[in-house]
């Protein structure tokens, strides 16, 4: 959920718990209900904490202050009935990048020690946390949101500096992680990191040993939805469905257990490719498993099952 379904916080936990009971309705496994509550500006509901961004407790470098700014906003979604913040931004960033004032900082040291102690306070509160956007959009060359974007670092300058947070939060024990859209020459240069399975199989899953519900960033994005607009112009991108569903069924083929899907109506097309898909064989339903009995494992951990 985010700002456009947020009126005050009285309607919003109202219509949390609608979906909380429509979700069960039939017997049917509860749904997890996430949504992104950042700090400052960039919170999904404004009047709920943290009032502080990133960026200033970053330059605070206070990880005290990162864990209890963390573990309030943690509580207040538990009170309105969420399980899940897609938070903390864990992208080491400067001032200049798309993302600088949403990051800690652009010390991968500092970024690593903040990131860390939010899935501290995270864990404080008894909310699930996805640290984004694995694997470091710090540094890419315009924000995903807008178009196609690219980080242009080597592996080893990733290691030693994208990573570092990401790896501390894992260690921490974040549930789950968001993938970025970005392009990374030091991975696949043509394929957003989100819909490649070097970067969810062979980076997330084998190299670092994640084990939790990996999350793509929206798949209404601009980086996205650029490639439908190459294919249909003769470029590179992918062939058939729209931009969306067609990233959907990428992203599930490459290690993604979890889709964000923005608009509404792109929904039920992408349910529907997906279905398709596992008809024709593209996408196994052996990886379909795998992706669900993640998720099943969230919800057990977070006692909705």
């Amino acid at each position: 959920m985010t700002s456009r379904n947020w009126v005050d916080s009285v309607q919003l936990a109202s219509l949390v718990g609608d979906l909380r009971a429509a979700g069960r309705s039939g017997g049917r496994i509860p749904p997890l209900l996430a949504a992104p509550q950042e700090g400052g500006p960039y919170r999904a509901f404004p009047d709920q904490p943290p009032a502080e961004r990133q960026l200033d407790i970053g330059d605070a470098g206070d990880p005290g202050l990162a864990e209890s700014s963390a573990r309030a906003a943690g509580i207040a979604l538990r009170k309105l009935g969420f399980d899940m913040n897609l938070f903390p931004v864990a992208d080491v960033a400067p001032l200049d990048s798309p993302i600088g004032d949403r990051a800690y900082s652009d010390d991968p040291v500092v970024a690593e020690a903040l990131t860390a102690a939010a899935i501290r306070g995270c864990r404080a509160a008894g909310i699930a946390c996805a640290p984004k956007h694995f694997p470091g959009l710090g540094a890419a060359s315009q924000s995903t949101g807008e178009g196609p974007a690219r980080v242009g670092f080597d592996e080893l300058t990733l290691h030693d500096r994208d990573l570092l947070p990401f790896e501390a939060a894992f260690a921490e024990g974040a549930e789950a992680v968001v993938l970025s859209h970005a392009f990374y020459t030091a991975y696949d240069p043509v394929t957003p990191a989100s819909l490649t399975p070097l970067v969810t199989f062979e980076l997330l899953r084998e190299e670092l040993g994640f084990e939790g519900v990996a999350i793509t960033d929206d798949l209404g994005a601009g980086a996205i939805v650029a490639r439908g607009a190459a294919a249909e112009a003769g470029g590179q991108g992918p062939a058939g469905g729209s931009a969306v569903t067609t990233a959907a069924v990428a992203a599930l083929q490459a290690g993604a257990d979890l889709l964000m899907i923005s608009e509404p109506q792109d929904q039920e097309g992408v349910a529907k490719a997906i279905l398709e898909a596992v008809g024709t064989g593209e996408l196994s339903e052996g990886r379909l498993d795998e992706a669900v009995g993640r998720v099943l494992l969230l919800k057990q951990e977070l006692g909705l099952l």
